[in-house]
């Protein structure tokens, strides 16, 4: 198999919408077009000890325009390279894989209540010995902000770290504005702040140049304590620092990680679950999402001010998921601003730099992490410290399950005195409560031939999960840990005449998974089933011609009841073993088929992937039958 698994990916939709030449209509034939020579990641094996002399070596050897040279979080470089060369360069034996450059974003939505919401204005700091990098857009020389220095990975001028957008310079000042009677205060007053530079002026950059930022930090990670990154793009934690799936920069975070930098991140503002954005999706970093709260208070009676959000509720935009640490304020924030003055904008960018002040103000309290395991501990503090959602007196004023997940409230003020989420009277859990949970009166009711509801009691008034599948191996066959308050779920999508096992398992109040479990069982009916998924069932090959001959590749869709699906839009990525790759999109036929055509193809072997597969009314399955890339075929 080849290193480079995934070509010409970009994390931003309308920028991988310029990648697609062609789009056929109901089209049984497809001429694939040419991809986009891109920008790639090239990363070294770990007994490379001198990565700029190997990085230079490869670019002399393969005539690349050389970019940055990682030397600290990863070993690498960055650099555009021409399609005939990327066979040679990766199985050149000192690089470990290369990856492809993509596009990330600043989370900002549109143009401060959240220091007195978190009670950071009650902490005892006014002048906080750490310091704190801001990954972003570069900082404004703003006088209500302590900057220590910085430096420009977003164009060749690095002294040049000014802020051209306002996103850092706002970020900058929700996590550190000084204490000085003007403009703003800051969750961590006065702490010094690095200015890394890695997105344009319109707020958005290679992932190269933000990895660069993380290699910088790395470097002086003896001296930044805390990274805030209110930034992403698309991604997925592979559950091992980005080595199997070849995700440079998990590995160079988690190498940051490893020197002792805490990491608070963005969540994302696409209304969607995190673990499809980075580095949100990341476990070694701490993740936020959204508070909407316009008066400061909790009650929910503010009125909104600069956007129609419910007062103390999970912002409408924010992102949300297991994935998610921490809930922060990030709705009509008002922060310093690339002017000289302020200015009040939204999303979980806003949200993120209120935590990465805590962890400041803990770090100064306590001390600063060596290693993996103390910024682990740290996280595990802020979070501990946190005000859970149904707290009587500092929650929200409506529990929020929109993702059977509640994270908790950032409280700075317990975070600086090493207290737990407590304020105003209220009362949460004690965290090390171990009292096991009551769980009664399970029950399968509403069986249908693809659904059921699960229903059970509890005598925790906090979350449950819900295990299942057709035996009782639940780690493997579950769809995930569902986390629900109101003790009553659906499951679809079953498969009907099977029994199933069911396991309900009760957390308590504090978050933490107690120990009380039952299970249970039933058999589903065999009513009619209604198709819910697609999949793609068959790629095959075939060539018309002679001497200048043409490649069909054809592909097969079914929905989940082995029905063969019109109407399917697909869109796949055809790659020559020489590193040439061609791209299109078409529809399926009345036979669940389309054929894309390469008109001239090369003899040698080919591989195919499918980038997407959609329909109105069913959604995709990925992998299920035919693997992707597929075993492919040579001519």
């Amino acid at each position: 198999m080849r290193k480079l698994a995934t070509l010409f990916v970009v994390s931003m939709a309308f920028l991988a919408a310029s990648y697609w030449i062609s789009q056929a209509r109901n089209n049984p034939e497809v001429t694939l077009r040419p991809a986009l020579t891109e920008r790639y990641i090239v990363v070294f094996r770990d007994n490379v000890r001198d990565p700029l002399s190997a990085a230079n070596d490869i670019a002399r050897a393969h005539g690349l325009k050389l970019g940055h040279v990682y030397r600290w979080a990863l070993k690498g470089f960055a650099a555009t390279i021409p399609p005939g060369r990327l066979n040679a360069i990766e199985n050149d034996p000192r690089v470990k894989y290369i990856a492809p450059d993509q596009i990330d974003r600043a989370f900002a939505q549109t143009l401060p209540t959240g220091i007195n919401r978190s009670d950071a204005d009650l902490n005892p700091s006014a002048n906080v010995d750490v310091d704190i990098a801001i990954i972003d857009t570069g900082i404004f020389e703003h006088p209500d902000l302590n900057i220590a220095g910085g430096i420009n990975f977003s164009s060749a001028n690095r002294d040049k770290w000014n802020d051209g957008n306002g996103h850092g310079t706002h970020v900058a000042g929700t996590a550190a504005a000084l204490d000085n009677g003007i403009g703003v205060v800051g969750v961590a007053p006065g702490a010094r702040l690095w200015a890394v530079r890695v997105l344009k002026n319109n707020g958005m950059g290679f992932r190269s140049d933000i990895i660069k930022g993380i290699d910088w930090v790395t470097q002086n990670a003896a001296t930044i304590e805390v990274v805030n990154m209110s930034l992403g793009g698309v991604g997925s934690d592979d559950g091992n620092c980005g080595q199997s799936n070849n995700d440079p920069e998990h590995e160079a975070i988690c190498n940051s990680v490893a020197a002792g930098v805490v990491y608070v991140v963005s969540a994302g503002n696409d209304e969607a679950d995190a673990k499809n954005s980075v580095p949100a999706a990341y476990s070694e970093v701490i993740t936020v999402s959204a508070l909407a709260d316009f008066d400061g208070i909790p009650g929910g009676t503010g009125s909104a001010t600069c956007r129609t959000d419910e007062d103390d509720s999970l912002a409408k935009f924010s992102n949300y998921g297991a994935g998610v640490d921490l809930m922060a304020p990030g709705v009509c924030i008002e922060s310093t601003w690339n002017d000289g003055g302020t200015r009040t904008i939204s999303g979980t960018s806003m949200a993120s730099p209120h935590v990465a002040g805590a962890a400041a103000l803990y770090i100064a309290a306590n001390a600063r992490a060596t290693d993996a395991d103390g910024v682990a501990a740290i996280r595990d503090a802020l979070v501990n410290a946190g005000i859970h959602q149904t707290d009587p007196s500092c929650g929200l004023s409506t529990f929020d399950d929109t993702d059977g997940y509640a994270e908790r409230l950032l409280f700075a003020n317990a975070v600086a005195l090493g207290g737990t989420g407590v304020c105003g009277g209220g009362t949460v859990p004690d965290p090390d409560d171990t009292t096991p949970p009551v769980i009664s009166n399970e029950a399968a009711t509403n069986i249908t031939g693809s659904s059921a509801t699960i229903t059970w009691t509890t005598d925790e008034p906090a979350n449950s999960t819900v295990d299942y599948g057709p035996d009782d191996n639940y780690g493997s066959i579950a769809s995930g840990l569902t986390l629900v308050t109101s003790h009553s779920i659906t499951l679809t999508g079953l498969a009907a005449t099977t029994t199933y096992h069911y396991k309900v398992t009760s957390k308590d109040g504090a978050g933490n998974l107690a120990s009380s479990s039952d299970d249970f069982q039933f058999t589903t009916t065999a009513a009619a089933l209604t198709a819910e998924t697609m999949h793609v069932s068959d790629i095959s090959y075939a060539t018309k011609g002679g001497r200048n001959k043409r490649l069909l590749i054809t592909i097969e869709v079914e929905d989940n009841l082995n029905d063969l699906l019109n109407g399917a839009a697909v869109s796949i990525t055809l790659t020559h073993e020489s590193g040439s790759s061609w791209i299109g999109s078409g529809n399926t036929g009345d036979n669940g088929t389309v054929t894309f055509s390469l008109r001239g193809a090369p003899s040698g072997c080919y591989t195919t992937a499918i980038d997407n597969v959609t329909h109105p009314d069913l959604s995709y399955v990925s992998g299920e039958n035919t693997p992707s890339p597929d075993p492919g075929t040579c001519i």
